[in-house]
């Protein structure tokens, strides 16, 4: 079973898109953290579990 991604850091790319669009961005003074940033600094363990499931979504979209 594979992806549509055929690396790693595309995979990741993607993960952080749809963080990025599902959630609004925090803005802290003159600075704007995004969503994905947010989460793989603060819970990079949640990030990694988050990343699985999308790429377990992925895998059975492709077999569908």
């Amino acid at each position: 079973m594979s992806t549509p991604y055929a690396t790693q850091h595309e995979l990741e790319t993607a993960w952080d898109q749809l963080l990025d669009e599902t959630y609004p961005c925090f803005y802290l003074a003159s600075s704007v953290f995004m969503p994905s940033q947010i989460l793989k600094t603060l819970d990079p363990i949640m990030y990694n579990e988050g990343l699985l499931d999308f790429e377990d979504g992925l895998m059975k979209m492709e077999d569908e």
